[in-house]
């Protein structure tokens, strides 16, 4: 039971080089709480950011062919409209 008394949670602030390591486990391991929870990152936090990337599906199902360049390239520098157009996917999927 929560109390009034209690400090709010504030939001934690993530890098981009966070970002960047998270998505990087996320390739090597296929799933975002299993990477989220190895680095220690709120896995709905770590969600949200791979929808915007465009990763869709469960551990097991079909990943698109372009998802490990995908990261490569955004790691790289690249924008998510600049990978997304280099491996073929639309930017807002």
């Amino acid at each position: 039971m929560s109390s009034l008394a209690e400090a709010p949670r504030t939001s934690r602030k993530y890098t981009q080089e966070q970002k960047d390591e998270f998505f990087s486990v996320l390739d090597r391991l296929g799933s975002v709480a299993r990477a989220a929870e190895s680095l220690g990152f709120n896995r709905y936090t770590c969600r949200k950011w791979a929808r915007r990337a465009g990763f869709r599906g469960r551990p097991g199902g079909p990943v698109h062919p372009g998802l490990g360049e995908y990261f490569r390239l955004r790691k790289a520098g690249s924008t998510r409209r600049e990978a997304a157009s280099a491996v073929g996917v639309n930017p807002r999927t």
